[in-house]
Parts: structure tokens; C-alpha cells; sequence
């Protein structure tokens, strides 16, 4: 009898303390999971870590890009020496020769550089519009003036366009144009009695077009004129009468990428 009150009671102590160690794991385990609080805030530190991570990415990519790119002079561009234009002064071209008739006027090109590599050229120059004027010589070209009539057509019109070409010039003396801008476009529809004068305005450039090691990098003035009734008794382009109005130009730099 004693042996079995003895039995009891040790399967009464085991049994407590099975509860008691099974309630301690079940504890144990629950503080293994973590609140939506606290996943949000692990997740929201794992985020900042990966966003630290690339960004230093980035910078150390862009370091070795920029360091390659100074190294073999692409970043850095290469400053060309310019041949003329240097300082400002008067850059001669011919706007008009006839009095009637549509008219495009290439004039002569002057050379600017000659490339000093292979690549992007970045040119700026300078022309500076004038309103005054000298006697036309061998030296300063005239700009176009139209005179109208008494009677003036609805329908009569023109219109007056400028625009300068970057060329490079070939082996056998040839101008390859590589480059074309149009700066100036006036549009002519008068009512009126009169003359009217079209002045070369100012223009400062920044334009980009590629250019070859070697080759000499010549610039012009184009200049365009059409419309209707170009004649005498409508409108006519006084060529005779025209005065100087040829611009200041200067060469302000140049880069090649």
C-alpha cells in the first residue's frame, strides 16, 4: 500500500512538472514571433540598409566612369585654337545681288580651325548686328532692301532667311557641310508705301555637331530670299542703294568631346 501512495505521488510530482515545463516552452515559443509592428520595423531597416548598399553602388560607379571618361578625354573636352575671329571684327557677306527674282547667296568660307581629334565639337561664336553703315567696297557687302510701290498687292509677299553652315573640307578641296542652322527669317507683307531695311541681327551660338581629326572646320552665312511679285511694280530688292550691314563676328570657343 505504501508502495502504491508512493507510486501516485511521484506520478502526481511528474505530471506538475510536465505541465510547468510545457507551459514554460509554450512561453517560450510565443515570444518567438514578432508583432506586426516590429516586422514592419525590421523590414523598413532592411530597406534603408539595401538603399545604403546602392547608393554607395552608384557613387563608386560613377567615380570609375567619370575617372575613364577624364582619362581618355571624353568627359574633359579638348580646346581647339581658333585661326581667325579671335577678336571681334567685321565679317564681310553678300546678301543680294539682284533687284528682281527669288536669289540664294552662298558666300565664301572662312576656316575656323582644324580638328584636333575625332569627335563632339561644341562651337560658340558671337555675331553682333550693326546699324550703321559705310560705303560699299570691296571689302563690306550690302544686305537686302525692299522698296514697295503705291499700289500694293494682297498677295505679294517675301520672306528673308539667314543661316550659317559648318563644313569640313575634304581631300580633294571639296566642302562637306556637316552642319546648318537657320538664325535669322524675316517675312515680308507690306500695305505700305516705303523701303523697309533688313538688319543681321546678334546672335550668340552654342550648337554641337561631330567633327575628324585633321579636318579644317570652315563656317558661311547662306542667306535666302523668296516670295511674289519680286518686280517693280509691286516690291523691288534695291540692291543698287543698299548699304553695309555686315556683322561683327567673333569666335568665342570650342570644344571636342
Amino acid at each position: 500500500m505504501k508502495i502504491l501512495k508512493l507510486f501516485i505521488s511521484l506520478s502526481l510530482i511528474l505530471s506538475v512538472s510536465l505541465i510547468n515545463s510545457l507551459a514554460a516552452i509554450s512561453v517560450s515559443d510565443g515570444s518567438a514571433f514578432v508583432t506586426k509592428a516590429e516586422f514592419a520595423a525590421d523590414l523598413n531597416n532592411l530597406s534603408n540598409r539595401m538603399s545604403s548598399l546602392e547608393n554607395s553602388l552608384d557613387a563608386k560607379i560613377d567615380s570609375l566612369v567619370s575617372s575613364y571618361l577624364s582619362r581618355n578625354g571624353i568627359w574633359n573636352g579638348e580646346k581647339q585654337t581658333f585661326l581667325d575671329y579671335t577678336e571681334e571684327k567685321i565679317w564681310a557677306n553678300k546678301y543680294c545681288t539682284k533687284d528682281v527674282d527669288n536669289e540664294t547667296v552662298e558666300n565664301a568660307y572662312i576656316k575656323v580651325f582644324t580638328a584636333s581629334k575625332s569627335g563632339l565639337a561644341n562651337l560658340s561664336f558671337s555675331l553682333t548686328g550693326r546699324n550703321s553703315y559705310s560705303a560699299v567696297d570691296s571689302n563690306h557687302c550690302s544686305l537686302c532692301m525692299f522698296k514697295s510701290a503705291a499700289s500694293i498687292s494682297v498677295g505679294v509677299k517675301g520672306s528673308f532667311v539667314l543661316k550659317y553652315e559648318i563644313a569640313e573640307k575634304l581631300a580633294d578641296n571639296k566642302e562637306n557641310v556637316i552642319f546648318s542652322k537657320n538664325f535669322f527669317n524675316y517675312s515680308i507683307i507690306p500695305f505700305t508705301t516705303g523701303t523697309i531695311y533688313v538688319y543681321v541681327p546678334s546672335l550668340l551660338t552654342n550648337d554641337f555637331f561631330f567633327v575628324k581629326k585633321g579636318y579644317d572646320i570652315n563656317m558661311r552665312i547662306v542667306s535666302m530670299l523668296e516670295g511674289d511679285n519680286f518686280n517693280n511694280s509691286w516690291i523691288s530688292r534695291i540692291s543698287s542703294q543698299s548699304k553695309n550691314y555686315n556683322p561683327m563676328l567673333k569666335c568665342e570657343s570650342c570644344f571636342i568631346y
